[in-house]
């Protein structure tokens, strides 16, 4: 091997490994318009689970209720206020209204904090109460016991991916079809 050979070999040896500058901020900018495009459809996403899980939520608090009523309670109301809270009240002895369940219920500062921008609609008037009997019947204010009654949740950011569920006289509650499983 002749000595310009090998000391051409020993210049390439002699190089740091890693990026230049200009290969980094070409990565960068890659990375960049990536997250631009990515970001809206993200955002859609986190809205669209944030209502579904809303939903959720009030779900479980209902069937709480329910089983309540069915326990034996003699008040077992849960009541859906126009700005997505709910307030849960039972009670054992026939002599009282009931005490709010905290553990059951959703405050305003609640839904402020964990869902901001949510809307509950299909509500007439400004609450939907909803006071099983001892059968895990429902008797709906101000909707209709005898069909379903359809309350749907949204979160700003995504008008168009809301979720809904069905409240039905009998006490079920089903879950908008493209949620249902």
């Amino acid at each position: 091997m002749s000595t310009g050979a090998s000391a051409q070999i020993g210049k390439w040896s002699r190089r740091r490994a890693g990026f230049t500058l200009l290969e980094l901020l070409v990565t960068i900018l890659i990375v960049a318009l990536l997250a631009s495009l990515a970001l809206p459809n993200l955002l859609s996403a986190v809205a669209a689970r944030r209502a579904v899980s809303l939903s959720e939520t009030f779900v479980q608090d209902a069937s709480w209720t329910r089983a309540q009523a069915l326990a034996g309670a003699t008040v077992a109301t849960i009541t859906l206020n126009g700005d997505c809270s709910w307030d849960t009240k039972i009670s054992w002895t026939a002599s009282t209204t009931g005490t709010t369940d905290t553990a059951h219920s959703l405050t305003t500062q609640q839904v402020g904090a964990e869902f901001k921008g949510a809307s509950c609609s299909g509500m007439s008037g400004s609450n939907l109460a909803l006071s099983y009997n001892n059968l895990g019947m429902v008797d709906i204010s101000s909707g209709t016991s005898n069909a379903s009654n359809t309350i749907t949740f949204t979160l700003a950011g995504n008008p168009t991916q809301p979720s809904t569920i069905y409240i039905y006289g009998s006490g079920v509650i089903l879950w908008g079809p493209q949620y249902a499983s």
